[in-house]
């Protein structure tokens, strides 16, 4: 079980939220060695992670009613946050079910995610916020960060490889 679930205005604010804890760490935080990152498939994973945040859009989708998440109302119709596998022949029931696992995987990833922005680099933010959460294209971010989209590949792969590391379990199952 988890005790506080993300909220809609959390998974809205979360670019501040990842440019923040970068900016705090700036002095620590080092991009990744190419000789490292080249040792794996990162654009496999590139893909595997647009797909991974799509959840994210998910949520603030829902229906406006559910304004206050924190206390959604479960199958069983209290207000403890369960998560459940069972077969529901009620579609109300199924379809609340449904929200509350939505909500229960998207909280998981959200706390990865602002783990994760400890780690990377303020343009290693610039990147992921830009690629993952606002859907822009690489030109895009290039001329963001004012450098051409051929400079863009180091933080692109340093980026990428510090979610690989850090967000893997997202990958491998359905968290």
């Amino acid at each position: 079980m988890i005790d506080n679930l993300v909220t809609v205005n959390q998974i809205l604010e979360i670019d501040k939220t990842i440019l923040t804890n970068s900016k705090k760490f700036k002095n620590k935080n080092i991009l990744i060695m190419k000789s490292v990152y080249n040792q794996y498939d990162l654009l496999l994973y590139k893909k595997r992670f647009l797909i991974l945040f799509n959840d994210f859009k998910k949520v603030y989708n829902y229906n406006s009613a559910l304004e206050n998440p924190e206390t959604l109302i479960t199958t069983k119709y209290d207000t403890n946050i369960i998560s459940s596998n069972k077969q529901i022949s009620n579609p109300v029931a199924n379809y609340i079910d449904n929200i509350v696992d939505d909500y229960i995987k998207v909280t998981r990833l959200y706390n990865a995610t602002v783990r994760l922005s400890y780690k990377l680099t303020y343009d290693e933010s610039i990147y992921f916020i830009n690629t993952f959460l606002t859907g822009r294209n690489e030109n895009q971010i290039a001329d963001i960060l004012g450098i051409t989209k051929p400079s863009l590949d180091k933080y692109k792969k340093s980026c990428l490889f510090k979610m690989l590391v850090n967000l893997s379990d997202f990958l491998d199952n359905d968290y």
